[in-house]
């Protein structure tokens, strides 16, 4: 090998030379090399971050979706409580005596609007009834507080929340002493009583008080004598 180097021109040993030492130098720093990961700044990570498929939007829609779930929850757990303590109430301050409320609890009220000498420009005009009944969405509490002191602890839809003397005789629309949870389906037995009083008040054969007296005193004999 000596003898042919010794050929090469002196130009062609400086190449060979050099050629070597970068051979050499680009296998030392192959070897050598190790990747460095921790040179990644925030703003690289963050960049790299935002192209995975799990996004921030992602992240929050799960987030707002396990929030509405847990309220849900929530709710449904103090809907079941206060069904729990409904159903639950064994002391009834009221007692259902026979068809008839309380008379302690539910003695009745009039509207004083309605009176003997205006009943034909309220009561006896058809349709009066529409503008004076209370909506559901304000008598559905006050049904069930109601149905608490009547001891009542089924559904309150087996229940009509009941004005004791009606709207059409000029009873109180909204006074808890006129109102009470009367056990039936709409229409019942007290409501054909009640129209049919309603009648002979606006017939004139019966006195708007005493109608009012009679549905109060005991609505299944109110009809009696007539």
């Amino acid at each position: 090998m000596l003898p042919k180097l010794k050929k090469l021109k002196k130009a062609d040993k400086i190449y060979l030379v050099l050629f070597v030492i970068l051979f050499f130098s680009v296998v030392v720093s192959a070897f050598n090399y190790k990747p460095n990961t921790s040179s990644l700044s925030a703003s690289d990570l963050q960049s790299q971050l935002s192209k995975t498929p799990t996004s921030n939007d992602d992240d929050t829609s799960n987030l707002s979706t396990d929030t509405a779930t847990s309220n849900t929850s929530t709710s449904m757990n103090s809907s079941s409580t206060s069904e729990s303590t409904l159903t639950q109430t064994s002391n009834a301050q009221c007692k259902i005596n026979g068809k008839l409320p309380d008379s302690k609890c539910t003695p009745g009220a009039i509207d004083p609007r309605v009176t003997q000498d205006n009943i034909h420009q309220t009561i006896c005009v058809s349709g009066y009834t529409k503008t004076v009944r209370p909506s559901s969405s304000t008598t559905s509490k006050m049904k069930l507080v109601s149905m608490q002191q009547y001891g009542f602890t089924d559904s309150p839809s087996n229940y009509e929340y009941d004005h004791l003397i009606s709207l059409e005789l000029g009873g109180a629309p909204i006074d808890t002493k006129n109102l009470w949870p009367e056990l039936g389906k709409i229409p019942n037995p007290k409501d054909t009583v009640e129209n049919k009083l309603h009648t002979l008040v606006c017939d004139g054969a019966m006195k708007l008080t005493e109608a009012q007296r009679r549905i109060v005193t005991d609505w299944t004999t109110a009809l009696a004598g007539y």
